[in-house]
This record gives structure tokens, sequence and C-alpha cells, in this order.
């Protein structure tokens, strides 16, 4: 069983001591348009949000909408700090709340497990930014990786507007890692809808499919680290086999794209 309190700990310490010796303005690889700055800022903002949602126990979509943001740091070392501090206050809170507290979310999963699970994610492939910023690289666990692919293909696509709709007209993919065999089944499509603004949507997405419907017309096999880096458009994904249809890889990848901005 994954501790997502020890993952969230460790891996926003080291993001933290390696932007710590970052220049602000150095480029982020993974991110063409963030600075380490801007990445460093970025974590501070989500984990200041989420402490805020878990802390006060906050429970609707404008409640989620009012929680204030920290003032930004201009200085790098006061910005190190501040991410220091904020990070520190979200382990807290987390640390004494239990997984089945009811909070917001933007899923359908409404409790502080999913938080927890969420920040870990996020502090994992953001250490990956700041490494790949500072030119440096550690691994990730496979069974982790597996489950940052979990993760990211059945909760980003797993969860429509009101006012959208998802049309099932894409490929069926199996994406398989090497490390246990798993696999997991989406179905690519494209939603569509008007938002409240009265803004028209056409875009990419894929939805989780629980366990096999028949043969898939793509699959995409790698090693978990890989597949995951690849996924969140960290690492090309040149080992990862891919077999089938070949426009399955860049399509699923737009697809992530358009529900991970």
């Amino acid at each position: 069983m994954i501790d997502f309190d020890e993952v969230l700990t460790a891996n926003s310490n080291r993001f933290r001591q390696v932007l710590a010796d970052v220049p602000d303005r150095a480029p982020v690889p993974s991110c063409p348009d963030w600075s380490a700055g801007d990445l460093l800022w970025h974590l501070t903002e989500v984990q200041s949000f989420w402490r805020t949602i878990v802390s006060d126990r906050l429970q609707t979509d404008e409640q989620a909408a009012a929680v204030a943001e920290p003032a930004r740091a201009t200085a790098h070392a006061q910005a190190v700090a501040l991410f220091t501090q904020v990070s520190a206050h979200l382990g807290t809170a987390l640390d004494v709340t239990a997984d089945d507290v009811p909070v917001w979310t933007w899923t359908a999963v409404h409790d502080v497990g999913w938080v927890r699970r969420r920040q870990g994610h996020e502090a994992l492939i953001h250490r990956v930014d700041a490494e790949q910023a500072a030119g440096l690289h550690s691994s990730i666990d496979p069974g982790l990786a597996e489950d940052g692919i979990d993760e990211l293909l059945t909760q980003f696509g797993s969860v429509l507007p009101d006012w959208g709709t998802f049309d099932p007209s894409g490929l069926l993919i199996e994406v398989r890692s090497t490390h246990s065999d798993r696999s997991w089944w989406v179905q690519l499509g494209l939603f569509r809808g008007v938002d409240p603004a009265g803004t028209s949507h056409e875009e990419p997405d894929f939805q989780p499919v629980a366990g096999s419907t028949g043969p898939a017309d793509a699959t995409l096999e790698g090693q978990a680290e890989e597949l995951l880096l690849w996924l969140w458009g960290r690492a090309p994904g040149d080992g990862i086999q891919s077999s089938g249809d070949p426009v399955a890889q860049p399509a699923l990848r737009r697809a992530v794209v358009a529900n991970t901005q």
C-alpha cells in the first residue's frame, strides 16, 4: 500500500531542494512556457489551495472558487521559504484529517483520500520538472508509477460537466505496464458542449473503460515510469512499444493534454 503522505513529503522536499539552487529564469524543458520561478510558484499555489480545501472542509464549487492564493514572493529565497511554509501546512492538514472526510474536489470522488493521492502525484510530477530544469534525474518507484498511470487514466477523463457530452468515436486503446503486466483501457473520442458562458467546445477526450471489451484498436506497452512520464508529457516515450493503429499514441497524448491543462 502506498503511503501518499510520505510520497507528498519526499517529493515536495526534493522539489524544494532542487529549485533552491536553480535560477528563477532557468527554463523548464517539460513546460516550455514556464521558468523555474513559475514552476516554484505553481506548486506553492496548488498546495496552498488544497491545504485550504482540507483544513476548512470546503464542500462547494463556490467555496473552492473563492479560495485566496498567497501573495507571490519576488525574491528567490523568499519564494523558496514560502513554498516550504505552504507545503508544511498542507502536510499538517492531511496528517490530522482522515481519508473519508468529505471535501470538494473536481471529480466524482469527494474526500480527503482523493486529495492525498492527487497531491502526492502532483508533487511527484513537478519534482521531475524541477530536476529537468536542473539537468538532474532520479527514478520513480514502478509501483508508484503504475498508481500514477491509474490515477491519470481513471480520474482525469472520468467526469463530464452537465453541459457537455462524450462522443466515443475514437480508438479503444490498451495501455500496459511491463512492471506487473497491468493494463488500463481507454476510449478516445470528442468532448462537445456549450459552457455556461456560451462558449462552444469540441476537444479530444478519453474515458476509462472498466476491463476489456474486446480487442483493442491499439496497445501501448512500456515500463511504468516511462509510460507515466510520457502520458504527462515529461518524456518522449521512445521506449514505448505501440501495436495496432499507428495514430493511437499521438491521439492519446492529445486527449490527455486536453484533460490536464
